[in-house]
């Protein structure tokens, strides 16, 4: 089903983006889903349900049909439960019908969804890895080129490394930099 683009006020617009942004979290299953005000959230989708009816029954019969998917979109969710209690793989769709529909209300779609695609995953895990990668050769460097090494040899070699040289202290310390901000772009979703 291809509907037409419908020009709806910015509002409207804004409302809905907030709605899907909400889809989001709970398809992320991101733990600020649960900082969401019921009474907020419900006040939103009332607000939503009957703008699009009431202009669903004035539209012109192109618009009708998309505004009906709105609503249809919409009706089910009434609460923050009834997204949270649902099915991860329905709320997943929900959400990606959602991104659809904002493309023909004129939205920008799912705000970065770019962390939520797989590959993109893979990579700031891949990331994560060559960082601690790195990090490790670096506390085995003076390790007597050993893999097995005792405690005792690793709290040393620790203290030498981070002791000797500055530009390595920078390395560690930007390593682990990158590797605590990668692990945060993986666990937030897009706002």
């Amino acid at each position: 089903m291809e509907a037409a683009p419908v020009k709806l006020s910015s509002e409207i617009v804004s409302q809905w983006q907030e709605w899907v942004g909400i889809v989001e979290l709970f398809a992320s299953r991101d733990p600020r889903r649960y900082a969401i005000d019921p009474q907020q959230y419900h006040d939103l989708h009332s607000t939503l349900l009957r703008f699009f009816q009431k202009l669903a029954d004035s539209s012109n019969p192109g618009e009708h049909e998309l505004l009906l998917q709105l609503k249809e979109t919409l009706e089910p969710w009434v609460s923050l439960d009834a997204l949270d209690q649902a099915d991860r793989e329905i709320v997943c769709k929900l959400a990606d019908q959602c991104e659809s529909i904002s493309g023909l209300l004129g939205g920008r779609g799912r705000a970065g969804t770019i962390l939520k695609k797989s590959w993109a995953r893979r990579m700031l895990w891949g990331l994560v890895g060559v960082t601690a990668v790195g990090i490790s050769l670096l506390w085995w460097r003076p390790i007597t080129n050993s893999l097995l090494a005792t405690p005792k040899q690793w709290f040393h070699s620790t203290l030498r490394l981070i002791g000797d040289d500055p530009t390595t202290q920078l390395v560690i310390l930007s390593g682990i930099l990158v590797t605590l901000v990668a692990i945060r772009l993986i666990w937030r979703p897009a706002n």
